[in-house]
């Protein structure tokens, strides 16, 4: 028994899988905050969260943290998570490991571990019915998010949009799609309005980082400074139409054709 399937609207996943990479300075809560209902895993210093109010996060050392992590995903009280951030989740894995194994230094093995262990965590995070935003801090010298080993070259294929952070001070560059920003009856910029512009992180794309990808074709020069902008992008990306699927009893490649023939 075989099965055809027509695509359509229904394979467009119903969930934001975002990761944003940005220097280690431009790491900012802003946009992690305008998710629904996040749950935190911080990896990272918990300070980052330091000027939000009765947010729910957990410390993440170890790879029972990260199992409790999942165990609180899976009680449906929470619609996102948000991982800060995956160089520091990296690096305290192995730290764990070394630690086990009472080793200093890491070797062949330990790369190839850990390679595998991300790819299994982020494949079981990916494919959860939630909402997910990853940071990672990247290298500027080397255009690439700031983890060791191959991972670093496959962490971007498990979202749908891997994308770039970055502050800006250029107002003019993003006046226009910060409608809440105008000038004043003068056409000046008032220091008011310059310094909530200054504050914000902006999300997009740069063309200039291979790994960067979105599945929906937005401007490169577009900010998307929070959580409903992107998400009404992404479903405006999604067919409307979603066909049934088509189950077939193809007992040869003659039938086979015949089959398509008919549909197509």
């Amino acid at each position: 028994m075989s099965e055809l399937h027509l695509s359509g609207g229904h394979l467009w996943p119903k969930h934001l899988r975002v990761m944003v990479s940005a220097p280690a300075k431009g790491l900012n809560p802003d946009f992690a905050m305008t998710f629904p209902a996040p749950l935190f895993a911080i990896a990272a210093n918990d300070t980052w969260l330091a000027g939000s109010y009765n947010m729910p996060y957990v410390k993440v050392n170890s790879e029972m943290d990260l199992a409790f992590v999942r165990s609180l995903l899976e009680t449906g009280r929470f619609e996102s998570l948000v991982i800060d951030s995956a160089d520091e989740l990296q690096r305290k894995l192995l730290v764990e490991r070394m630690a086990k194994k009472g080793k200093n230094t890491l070797d062949y093995e330990d790369w190839g571990w850990i390679e595998q262990k991300l790819n299994r965590v982020f494949e079981a995070l990916t494919s959860m019915p939630i909402h997910i935003l990853v940071n990672c801090r990247y290298n500027e010298e080397q255009n690439r998010p700031m983890l060791s080993g191959k991972f670093a070259e496959q962490i971007h294929n498990y979202f749908d949009y891997a994308l770039t952070a970055t502050r800006t001070q250029d107002i003019e560059q993003f006046l226009d799609a910060l409608l809440n920003i105008e000038p004043d009856e003068s056409g000046e910029i008032t220091t008011e309005a310059a310094a909530k512009l200054e504050e914000k992180s902006y999300v997009g794309m740069n063309p200039t980082m291979g790994w960067t990808h979105s599945i929906v074709d937005f401007d490169e020069s577009f900010v998307l400074a929070d959580f409903e902008t992107m998400w009404q992008l992404h479903n405006e990306g999604a067919s409307e139409e979603s066909p049934e699927v088509t189950t077939v009893e193809i007992a040869d490649h003659e039938q086979a054709l015949e089959i398509l023939n008919e549909i197509f």
